[in-house]
């Protein structure tokens, strides 16, 4: 039973057997057995190869499948670049007809597509255009063909700038069709134009500046200079290499270190622009001044990757920067010498004003010691009121030349408060009384101004119309008339001083003014005087707010000065005038310390206060002053500034360094620098030689009473 073959294969074997009866195999003859074995093995055989070429058949149809689904997606794809590009895609045949065209191609020429189809390429090309693009296209036939930049017209005339790529589509050997794609760049173009335009404007600019332009590129390490950079350095362009190299070369030396300092700086953000000025050489060897600026290119990342500047020749600004720093030295040394020279001359008007002054005081305190004699004769008196009047006038002409020096210096300090000018005007012709009477004039007085009061400096107002006044007098010949009238117009008081005398010439009136000026040699000759008591009024009124001028109508046809000044805002009250004070006998049992060097003025001086009953001791010297004042008390220190072993301020300072004591200076030195001082060295008041007897009495009266006061409090 284990030798019978398997069902299936006995159906085999029965199919085979009918086989080789039709053929007219005997299996049961020689070599029967042999022939179905063959038989057998070319059936298995036969069998293989069906099975192969069954496998390889679905193989071909499964990659045919696959190959269809490519084409199917690649179809989709070129579906999609075709109808779906904003770049018109197009065929066109041998002769330029349009074979296929996408939807961009009807976009960009404005017709519809199937317009666009029914056209040649040559039908839309723009005529200027037409031989270079036919031209082209010859060369795509023989496959040289890869871009071209044409232009087509639109159906509404405008014009479409083109670049085209394509290349040929050939079959079986022949040309078929011209495959395009072509992007409208009209607004590349229009930019591209502007570009150059702006290049060119830009290169234009670069020449006609006066500056020169240079470009670094710090990747590449390449140096652009325009040609102005080179015409400041007196080449021409190409003549030498713009490079950071030659840069170096021609850069100053002293120069290097610093300017590259500076481009590394801002290179690096520590500096938000670069600016720099440095030295270099010339073609001729001369060194010019640049002054170079400059800023960074940086990309994303804040990374500088160029930079552009400009040089600017400023040597002749160097230059004029030297010669007017040069000037300003010189300037400079001119107004020190000047100053110094002020100073000189203020220490010598100091010295003049003490040495002139000094002899003066002795002489004026006699004169005013005799006036007080009661049976003085009057022919005595008149003479010792001659003698007080002209050492009254040089004290004046002394106190101008100080002021005229204040002046200038504007160092004539003003301290405003209410003031009666009326009252100072009665004042001035009380103090004047004398002259006029002397000279016989006849004063007329017209104080009508129904408002008087002003804002001033009083001691200041009452200067500058003492001056009107003395001059009123001094020019007036003998038995002529002067006058004084007020009145008010528009809130200000006017005053005017006038006389019948000698009149001004017209030509010298503008100059009247001026410091020296009188009127002319004559005038001076016969008057005397130093010409500045009006330049000090006029300066004076200014300082107040006020005008003055001058009017005349000649020689001998007398003259009037006016003055405007601003009322004050509101009325104010009248002051109450005090009674003068009769000293004589006031100071009884007071001591006082005298210290003068001038044995005159000591001696009057001692006289005059001892008669007003104080108890006087006297010394010459710093160290005889010491020594006074070490051995008593004194109830007020008289002092000189200048003595002859020292300072009138050295000696009061001693002093207060031992004990107290009320102090007056009185000294020939008037410059508000040496009343500082004398304020700041601890005296109370410091009063001018000569000195007027009754200020100086009134003086020490006032501060010896208001010791007394202080001790009774």
């Amino acid at each position: 039973m284990g030798d019978l073959p398997h069902p299936l294969d006995q159906q085999k074997i029965s199919e085979l057997l009918e086989m080789l009866c039709r053929e007219g195999v005997d299996i049961a003859a020689p070599g029967g057995i042999t022939r179905l074995r063959q038989t057998l093995e070319e059936q298995r055989v036969a069998q293989r190869e069906l099975l192969e070429t069954r496998q390889q058949l679905a193989e071909m149809q499964a990659a045919s499948r696959a190959a269809d689904l490519d084409l199917r997606e690649l179809q989709q794809k070129h579906d999609a670049l075709f109808f779906r590009n904003t770049d018109a895609i197009f065929s066109i045949d041998p002769d330029g007809r349009f074979i296929s065209a996408n939807p961009a191609c009807a976009e960009m020429s404005g017709y519809s597509l199937e317009e666009f189809l029914a056209m040649s390429f040559q039908d839309i090309v723009a005529p200027d255009q037409l031989q270079h693009t036919m031209w082209n296209f010859q060369r795509c036939l023989q496959d040289i063909f890869e871009r071209l930049e044409t232009a087509i017209i639109r159906k509404d005339g405008q014009r479409v700038e083109m670049l085209v790529h394509g290349g040929p589509i050939w079959r079986e050997g022949r040309l078929v069709a011209l495959h395009c794609a072509a992007k409208d760049v009209t607004e590349w173009k229009r930019a591209e134009a502007n570009l150059l335009k702006s290049e060119e404007r830009c290169k234009l600019a670069m020449d006609a500046t006066r500056d020169g332009i240079w470009d670094w590129d710090i990747r590449t390490n390449q140096l652009f200079w325009s040609r102005q950079l080179f015409r400041i350095l007196g080449y021409i362009p190409g003549e030498i290499q713009s490079s950071i190299e030659t840069f170096n070369r021609v850069l100053h030396p002293d120069d290097v270190q610093g300017t590259w300092d500076k481009v590394n700086r801002h290179l690096s953000g520590q500096a938000p622009v670069y600016e720099t000025e440095f030295r270099l050489r010339r073609k001729d060897g001369s060194y010019c001044w640049v002054l170079s600026r400059g800023r960074a290119v940086r990309d994303d990342q804040g990374q500088a990757v160029r930079m552009v500047g400009s040089h600017a020749d400023i040597t002749e600004r160097k230059r004029h920067a030297e010669e007017r720093d040069h000037l300003l030295a010189r300037e400079q040394e001119a107004r020190r010498q000047l100053e110094e020279a002020h100073r000189a001359k203020d220490r010598f008007l100091a010295v003049l004003s003490h040495e002139l002054r000094t002899p003066l005081t002795p002489v004026l305190t006699c004169v005013q010691m005799m006036e007080r004699e009661p049976d003085i004769s009057p022919t005595l008196n008149e003479l010792v009121q001659m003698v007080r009047r002209n050492v009254e006038l040089e004290a004046r002409l002394i106190d101008d030349l100080l002021d005229l020096t204040r002046i200038s210096r504007g160092k004539l300090e003003l301290f405003f408060a209410p003031t009666d000018v009326h009252a100072k005007i009665r004042q001035v012709i009380d103090i004047c009384q004398s002259d006029i009477r002397s000279e016989q004039l006849t004063l007329k007085l017209e104080l009508d101004a129904p408002k008087s009061h002003v804002r001033a400096d009083a001691a200041r107002l009452q200067q500058v119309l003492w001056n009107l006044l003395k001059n009123a007098v001094k020019f007036t010949p003998q038995g002529g008339t002067i006058g004084i009238r007020t009145y008010d117009v528009e809130n200000r008081i006017v005053v005017e001083v006038w006389d019948t005398g000698i009149g001004i010439d017209g030509e010298l009136l503008p100059l009247i003014f001026d410091a020296f000026e009188q009127g002319g040699k004559q005038v001076t000759r016969k008057h005397g005087g130093l010409g500045l008591g009006l330049t000090v009024s006029r300066w004076l009124v200014e300082a107040h707010g006020g005008t003055i001028e001058a009017r005349s109508e000649g020689h001998g046809k007398g003259s009037t000065f006016t003055i405007s000044l601003p009322l004050s805002a509101t009325p104010e009250p009248r002051t109450t005038m005090l009674p003068r004070r009769t000293p004589t006998g006031a100071g009884k049992g007071r001591r006082l310390l005298l210290v003068e060097d001038n044995a005159d003025t000591i001696r009057a001086m001692t006289r005059l206060l001892t008669l007003d009953g104080y108890s006087v001791q006297t010394a010459d010297t710093v160290s005889s002053a010491l020594r006074a004042a070490d051995c008593e008390n004194f109830d007020l220190l008289i002092c000189d500034i200048g003595l002859p072993d020292g300072s009138g301020l050295d000696l009061m300072r001693q002093i207060l360094a031992r004990k107290p004591i009320k102090a007056i200076a009185l000294s020939g030195y008037g410059m508000e620098e040496d009343v500082n001082r004398s304020k700041e060295a601890g005296f109370i008041e410091h009063l001018t030689k000569p000195v007027n007897l009754q200020r100086l009495e009134e003086t020490i009266a006032r501060i010896i009473d208001s010791q007394t006061s202080a001790n009774l409090a």
